[in-house]
C-alpha cells in the first residue's frame, strides 16, 4: 500500500508511536488533526476557513495550523513538553 505502517496490527504507525513517546516521556501528545476537526466544529471564523480549505481538498495553511496550536503548545510547554503528531502539514 505504499506505507510503512503495518496496518493490520497497528505497530508503527505514526500517530500511535508519537502517543507512546509522549507517555513513556510524561509529556502532552498534540495531533495536529484532532486539533484542526475542534476548531471546525467550533464554527470558529479561523474553523469556517479551514472547513473551507479542506473542502476545496487543499491543505490547511500553516499560518492556519500555528493559530490552532498556539494555546495547546504552550499550555503543553508549560507543563513539561509536548511531542506534535502531524505538522508540518506542508509539501514545501
Amino acid at each position: 500500500m505504499g506505507s510503512w505502517a503495518d496496518r493490520r496490527s497497528g505497530r508503527a504507525r505514526k500517530g500511535s508511536q508519537a502517543r507512546l513517546l509522549a507517555t513513556r516521556l510524561g509529556v502532552a501528545h498534540l495531533s495536529v488533526g484532532p486539533l484542526l476537526r475542534a476548531e471546525v466544529a467550533r464554527r470558529s471564523r479561523l474553523g469556517v476557513q479551514i472547513a473551507a480549505d479542506v473542502a476545496a481538498g487543499d491543505l490547511v495553511p500553516m499560518a492556519d495550523v500555528l493559530a490552532v496550536l498556539d494555546v495547546p503548545l504552550t499550555a503543553a510547554t508549560r507543563s513539561g513538553g509536548w511531542i506534535l503528531d502531524g505538522a508540518p502539514r506542508t509539501v514545501d
